[in-house]
């Protein structure tokens, strides 16, 4: 008998997991980590009726939101992208602490999309005022 046949029975009874159970207990602790980060940002911001308002805010099924509350679920991709756009930077730099970095783009869209309508709301107060001072002068 071979050495690497003795140590066959050692083996034998152990669980082992295959690459792809081991990325989807991986996924699941991502996920995991990233509900409670999330329940945490959105029961800051709304302490009572968090889900019912959230999916008011979001178009999100209740449901779904006291899912990510009760931790029992983190968001898919497009609800995700629904919280983004609802709570913008605040809510990423809550899930995101460390700042990912495939979300940096992400980030900076945001802050290009808020600039730009902030931007507006001046160049249109502006030109309220210049035709103000027109009209009145």
């Amino acid at each position: 008998m071979s050495s690497s046949s003795a140590t066959l029975p050692n083996i034998i009874g152990r669980r082992r997991f295959s690459t792809l159970q081991t990325a989807q207990s991986c996924a699941r602790s991502e996920d995991a980590e990233m509900a409670e980060r999330i329940s945490e940002f959105l029961r800051q911001k709304y302490p009572d009726g968090t889900a019912k308002i959230v999916g008011k805010e979001t178009g999100i099924p209740w449901k779904t939101v006291k899912n990510w509350l009760d931790k029992r679920a983190a968001p898919k991709a497009p609800h995700f992208m629904k919280l983004v756009n609802a709570y913008g930077l605040p809510f990423l730099d809550a899930v995101d602490p460390e700042g990912l970095p495939f979300l940096k783009d992400v980030r900076t869209a945001i802050e290009r999309r808020d600039l730009t309508v902030r931007f507006e709301e001046v160049i249109a107060t502006a030109q309220k005022l210049k035709g103000g001072d027109l009209d009145g002068s």
